[in-house]
Formats: C-alpha cells, sequence, structure tokens
C-alpha cells in the first residue's frame, strides 16, 4: 500500500496541467498587450511624422524665417478654428408675466441669499463665543488639574526677619 492513489496522482497532474496553461495564457496575453501597446506609438510616431511632413511640404516654398513662421501658425489657427463649436443657447422670449414670475423669483433667491448669510454670521459669532468659553472653562480644568497657583509678588529689598 506505498503507492499513492491512481486519483491523487491523476489530480495532481490535472492541477499542474492547468497552472502550466494559466501560465501560459498569463504570457501569450501580456506578449499582445505589449505588441499593441508598441502598436499604437508607431501609430502616434507615424501620424506626427505625416502631420509635420505635410506642414513642411506646405511651408517649403517659403525661404523666410518670419514668413513660415507667421504661415504655421496660421495653419494652426485654421486647424483650430475648424474644430466644432458647441451651438449657442437661444435667449427665451419672456412674455410680461413670465418676466414677472423671473423677477419675483429672482428676488425671493436674493433674500434667501441674505437669509443664509445673516444665520451662517450668527452661527460664526456663536460659535467664537462658545469656543471662547470652552476655552477658559478649559483653562479653569487644566489649573485644577495641575494645582496651578497664583504667583506673588514681593519687593526685592524687603529681607524676611528684618526690620529696617
Amino acid at each position: 500500500m506505498t503507492d499513492t492513489a491512481y486519483s491523487i496522482i491523476s489530480a495532481e497532474e490535472r492541477a499542474r496541467k492547468i497552472r502550466e496553461e494559466s501560465k501560459q495564457r498569463e504570457a501569450e496575453q501580456a506578449e499582445q498587450e505589449r505588441r499593441q501597446r508598441d502598436r499604437q506609438i508607431a501609430h502616434g510616431r507615424e501620424g506626427v511624422r505625416i502631420e509635420e511632413e505635410n506642414i513642411a511640404r506646405m511651408t517649403a516654398l517659403i525661404d523666410d524665417k518670419e514668413t513660415r513662421e507667421t504661415i504655421y501658425a496660421r495653419i494652426m489657427k485654421l486647424r483650430e478654428e475648424a474644430k466644432p463649436k458647441p451651438e449657442p443657447v437661444p435667449v427665451p422670449m419672456y412674455t410680461a408675466r413670465q418676466r414677472k414670475e423671473l423677477e419675483l423669483e429672482m428676488e425671493a433667491g436674493r433674500r434667501a441669499l441674505e437669509r443664509h448669510a445673516e444665520n451662517t454670521r450668527i452661527a460664526q459669532e456663536a460659535r467664537a463665543r462658545i469656543g471662547a468659553e470652552e476655552k477658559a472653562h478649559e483653562d479653569e480644568v487644566a489649573r485644577k488639574r495641575e494645582g496651578h497657583t497664583t504667583p506673588v509678588y514681593v519687593d526685592k529689598n524687603y529681607v524676611p526677619g528684618f526690620k529696617v
């Protein structure tokens, strides 16, 4: 009975095969990701190269350096302008009643903001006052805990036991 059972050997072999396949899949996936990353980098470089060639071709006949830079800047500006712009938001047309309601609503909003600012100011003052009271209370508790004594000031010329 020293031989291990066939099912144990078979299970160990299956586990070993699964580990090998897993490692192989991970290696293949890593290789595929590396190739894709390299391809993307190459495409990016090719795009930049083509862009530079196009600009060089457009400005090749110009000898003056300042004129070349001016045209290059103009080309870049035209490319920026060619990008789609968002449509402007249409200005709404209000009737007299709608305008009145809008003004009332805006006035209510301003009043709410003023109320909120006043409440905030009051709360800040209360916090500052409470903070000072708590600080004084904490100092008193600390003095009691640490055994604080009031300092005594004496005349430096006074010597105990001597009468002048």
